[in-house]
């Protein structure tokens, strides 16, 4: 359901890129709340059942962070960007002890205990705002007595966060609020994003503005600051991630300084800036896997032991007095150097959602999404057994059909999606890679939320137009073929080689006067094959 629409789409006047809206549903599985914020190209989704977190961020129609594969293994600190608290990352033997009271967790890392209290608990809801062009939500944690928090670490006071999104950004406010408590709260406050490796690794580049690194033993530091020049971990300079094995505390954050990442290979970078009181970084770097962590913090890992310890700087262990608050943020950017515009796109797409409200399609069905060769295609004439949902849009690229696909392909369910794109991607410059690594993430965001979903890549067609352009065609067909060689939900419909004749070049006969679109011949030929790939579907 849409919640709010903030910026209205008036009679003569384009629509507005940084429009922003709301949306919530609810998880069949869980029956857990999610809501979905968006702002122009930046999409959050959070579930505040599972510990407020914001577990997925797409701009552009790229996911950035590790999601699960079901919800249900949402809570927890494995996936999406975990709110830790009141003690980010290790506690030495799971206890510690303040202003003579000792607080002891159960270990869950080793004798240690790892990342806090709130991660894995139902936040309460307490807002949410939609302005012209931002959207925000609002929740807060009560740390009561009667509760399991609270018998852990029993202080009687509310941890309060706003999560907005913007157009290229996700922020994170935080205050922390004392107003009865009898003892000042002693905290620490971070975020533990996953990010996704979004091209090649030795194509990710790392930059630290800290001052410092802090020695650790056993992953635990000592509370000694050293300083980076001559050492492993100095990333002041952009620093590749191939070879950079670290899981490291970092000292001496700034808010005019933020931690860069920077993907190279793919044009993206993520800046992640914060408030004064993020004083420290953890970077966890581990080899073979497809993600990493880069994660603010207010404080130190074993904050509360080293400022036992009389290491007030190092630890920076933040206190509320009773009656008191404290607030602070953290906020990731986001940077996409194809600067794709997708406003012109918006008329087409809401006529789509508006023939949806008038008459909903069935879910379970098929649907077919990319290009004008799509849009074009009569599928009740071709296909006059199947009832079948057309969502062409002509002059598209296959990264359109991946952003679009939340209102336009995921909403019916589908048990099957034929696509069709990559032919004008090629003709606007783009790479056989980039069309490949589109439709992998295409598809990596259909089988997130449908992993049953078959999906069936029509191979970029050889025309009598764009026939120069076709060596890199065949080799974007190549390398989504080989993708579904390596997945059974993907199917490679292979409609290139029946188009080429004896000469090895187009047949005309395929083609209308323009050379590129699909005559009648053309598109039965493309019928016969498709077809028997549906199956039974109806």
């Amino acid at each position: 359901m849409r919640r709010q629409l903030c910026v209205l789409l008036l009679l003569c006047l384009p629509y507005s890129l940084t429009a922003a809206e709301i949306r919530d549903s609810v998880d069949a599985e869980t029956g857990w709340r999610v809501y979905t914020a968006q702002a122009g190209r930046t999409t959050m989704r959070v579930v505040p059942a599972a510990g407020f977190n914001v577990y997925s961020i797409e701009h552009a129609g790229r996911e950035l962070l590790k999601i699960p594969k079901k919800l249900s293994e949402l809570p927890g600190f494995m996936y999406g960007t975990p709110l830790l608290y009141p003690s980010p990352n290790r506690v030495r033997d799971a206890q510690f002890t303040f202003s003579g009271r000792k607080y002891k967790f159960e270990a869950n890392n080793d004798a240690h205990f790892l990342h806090g209290l709130v991660h894995n608990v139902p936040w309460r809801v307490t807002g949410t705002r939609v302005e012209p062009h931002q959207a925000a939500i609002d929740a807060e944690l009560e740390f009561a007595a009667g509760t399991e928090i609270f018998k852990l670490f029993p202080h009687e006071h509310t941890l309060r966060v706003t999560v907005t999104v913007t157009d290229g950004a996700v922020r994170w406010d935080y205050t922390v609020e004392n107003p009865t408590g009898q003892a000042p709260v002693p905290f620490g406050f971070a975020l533990h994003p996953w990010f996704l490796y979004q091209g090649e690794r030795k194509d990710t580049f790392l930059t630290i503005p800290a001052t410092h690194w802090m020695e650790a033993k056993e992953l635990l530091p000592t509370g000694k600051l050293v300083e980076l020049a001559g050492t492993k971990f100095d990333a002041r300079k952009p620093k590749s991630l191939a070879g950079f094995v670290i899981d490291d505390v970092y000292f001496g954050m700034r808010p005019d300084a933020p931690t860069v990442i920077d993907f190279r290979d793919r044009r993206v970078k993520i800046s992640l800036a914060a408030s004064a009181d993020f004083t420290h970084l953890v970077v966890y770097t581990p080899e073979n896997e497809d993600w990493f962590c880069v994660e603010n913090q207010t404080c130190s890992t074993d904050a509360h032991n080293l400022h036992r310890r009389g290491l007030n700087k190092e630890s920076n262990l933040l206190i509320v007095p009773p009656g008191k608050s404290h607030s602070g943020h953290a906020e990731f950017r986001f940077e996409d150097g194809r600067k794709h515009k997708f406003s012109k796109w918006e008329p087409y797409i809401q006529k789509f959602e508006e023939q949806d409200r008038r008459r909903p399609p069935a879910k379970g069905g098929t649907v077919f999404v990319g290009s004008s060769s799509i849009l074009f295609w009569d599928l009740p004439k071709y296909f006059p057994n199947r009832m079948l949902i057309n969502r062409g849009f002509g002059g598209s690229v296959m990264l359109e059909s991946l952003y679009f696909a939340d209102r336009i392909v995921l909403p019916y369910a589908p048990r099957t999606i034929v696509v069709y794109a990559g032919d004008n991607d090629i003709s606007r410059d783009q790479t056989a890679e980039t069309v490949a690594d589109d439709f992998r993430r295409f598809a990596a965001k259909v089988h997130a939320q449908l992993p049953e979903t078959r999906i069936i890549y029509i191979a970029i067609k050889p025309s009598l137009k764009r026939w120069t352009l076709y060596p890199e065609m065949a080799r974007a067909n190549d390398l989504i073929a080989k993708m579904a060689d390596g997945d059974e939900r993907i199917v490679f419909a292979d409609i290139a080689t029946p188009m080429l004749g004896d000469d090895g070049k187009p047949k005309p006969e395929l083609f209308i006067k323009d050379g590129l679109h699909l005559s009648d011949a053309g598109y039965r030929l493309w019928a016969s094959i498709i077809d028997p790939l549906l199956g039974e579907t109806k």
